[in-house]
């Protein structure tokens, strides 16, 4: 990973909490206002989100009765903004006609440049050009019909807004939402009171819950207390399942609450059963439970799986991770169509699994992290060319081989294997033939000797062998014939049958040498003494 990179996840991974604890100190405030106060608070909140998240503006628009106009009722400017204050208050709603239906549904919509507006989106192009907007995020209220949104505008340079910021932005709007409906209806304060308390303290789990998450070494170890944990935090939720991408692209059931896991484990769900899109968001799949979409084999499994009564719906929501949907959350939503507000309900859904797709990806560096260690451990052992142990390699286990035989009283024997005239085979057939003759004699030697013993090139067309616990005294001259043997039969280079001859020396322990230097000269000493006698 490049430095850069790693400096930047660096602070994503400290800027999420930071926001997060700012949005609960945010809806505490707002819960504590009354009348009059409530708009103050309102833009006290968008001072503190908006100075937190480097934006330079943040305005709240509600439409009018009539639908076809969106009025400024709440902002906030950076005081060092070249902007007015209450500039451009009113804005057609016509104008947001290409993110309608995206803010109807409860979507973000994020726009990176507003040059990237399409072409019947120029009159609000040009009146934020005029405001000296270069980027913005829409965070749509929640209600049917849309009853307004939240801008949060970057009026310095152009921006890009991470998925851990929409969320917690998004918990910002809900909260300005609520205040404002408690502040036109009396009759609803105690209501709103109480889900600004649920929400604050959904807030404070989350946080429990990712550093659970981040504490995790696996998936495995944390998924099944993750799903309970989301059971309890998302309202209305009674039981329902994980399922998690596997390698082959299926998803399958990796923990479940009021199912019977065991009936699910053996049904790979495909995502085009589980999302209606790929890239659909938190939705209720029903009236139907399960989904109309999946394969009646699921259907039957679920049905069958599942302990309790038949829920109102499933609450299907996404873990993405780079784009890609990893994991699915299927949470049982209440009987009682009344017992949970749905927006509510996928608001923390989403919130939930955002966590999880932060922890995944956390699990994914930590296993590409050890698979590069185990790569290199690897190459730091090993010959590249033939697989076999390097001379570091021979060495170490030489002299694990040497503490073992001294506790035990056993011997140990040692070989060097020095191929004849390899030279000649390199200038006649060329390099890749000489690599391809020291790849065949490293396997042939490598099927010689017991699992527990070592064969090593040690550099060149040089091989050494370590055989531990010698049964015998004539062990050692029976290893060396052994691996004369092995050459017997010829290898073929480039269709070209070549008898290959090689000198070996050999030495035992104790009988050469009670440590591993001196055994290794002895054996290297005798190889050339069998060289010379050629």
């Amino acid at each position: 990973m490049a430095p850069d990179e790693a400096d930047a996840n660096e602070e994503d991974a400290h800027e999420v909490p930071h926001l997060t604890d700012l949005v609960l100190a945010v809806t505490a405030d707002l819960a504590a206002a009354e009348g009059p106060d409530v708009d103050a608070g309102i833009r006290r909140a968008l001072e503190r989100v908006a100075q937190a998240t480097s934006v330079q503006r943040a305005r709240v628009f509600e439409v009018a009765p009539d639908r076809e106009i969106f009025s400024c009722t709440h902002e906030w400017i950076d005081p060092a903004s070249d902007v007015a204050p209450g500039a451009a208050r009113e804005l057609p709603t016509a104008w947001m006609a290409p993110w309608w239906s995206a803010l109807e549904r409860g979507e973000a919509v994020a726009i990176d440049r507003i040059e990237t507006f399409p072409p019947q989106a120029a009159p609000l192009r040009a009146m934020l050009a005029a405001q000296h907007v270069h980027s913005l995020v829409w965070l749509p209220m929640p209600g049917t019909p849309l009853p307004g949104f939240v801008c949060f505008a970057s009026t310095r340079t152009p921006r890009a807004w991470a998925d851990e910021e929409s969320h917690l932005l998004r918990a910002t709007t809900n909260v300005v939402r609520a205040s404002l409906a408690r502040k036109r209806s009396s009759s609803e304060r105690d209501l709103e009171r109480e889900r600004l308390r649920r929400d604050a303290a959904f807030r404070r789990d989350l946080i429990t819950l990712t550093n659970d998450l981040m504490r995790a070494r696996s998936q495995t170890e944390a998924i099944p207390d993750l799903f309970e944990h989301a059971i309890g935090l998302v309202p209305g939720a009674g039981g329902g399942a994980v399922l998690l991408r596997r390698s082959d692209g299926a998803f399958r059931a990796e923990a479940s609450v009021g199912y019977d896991l065991p009936i699910l484990e053996p049904h790979a769900w495909d995502l085009r059963e589980l999302m209606p899109s790929p890239t659909a968001a938190s939705h209720h799949a029903g009236p139907a439970t399960p989904p109309e979409s999946w394969r009646p084999t699921h259907a039957a499994a679920w049905e069958a799986a599942r302990a309790g009564p038949t829920p109102r719906a499933t609450l299907v929501t996404p873990v993405q991770v780079a784009g890609t949907v990893r994991a699915v959350l299927l949470l049982d939503m209440a009987v009682e169509e009344e017992a949970c507000d749905a927006d509510e309900a996928e608001s923390y859904a989403a919130a939930v699994a955002a966590q999880l797709a932060a922890a995944i990806r956390q699990w994914d560096l930590i296993a590409a992290l050890r698979t590069e260690r185990e790569r290199l451990e690897y190459q730091a052992a090993h010959d590249a060319l033939t697989g076999l142990a390097n001379r570091r390699a021979f060495t170490e286990r030489l002299d694990q081989a040497l503490a073992r035989a001294r506790r035990h009283g056993e011997r140990v024997g040692v070989a060097f294997l020095d191929l004849d005239d390899f030279k000649h085979v390199n200038d006649a057939l060329g390099h890749h033939a000489g690599d391809r003759l020291l790849a065949e004699v490293a396997s042939r030697l490598h099927q010689t000797v017991r699992a527990e013993d070592t064969v090593a090139r040690l550099g060149g067309d040089e091989f050494g062998i370590v055989v531990g616990d010698l049964a015998s005294d004539d062990a050692l001259e029976r290893l060396q014939a052994k691996l004369h043997r092995v050459l017997d039969d010829p290898i073929v280079l480039q269709g070209r049958a070549t008898h290959v001859t090689a000198s070996v020396g050999a030495a035992e322990f104790p009988r050469h040498g009670s440590i591993g230097d001196a055994l290794l000269r002895a054996a290297d000493a005798a190889m050339y003494d069998a060289k010379r006698a050629r």
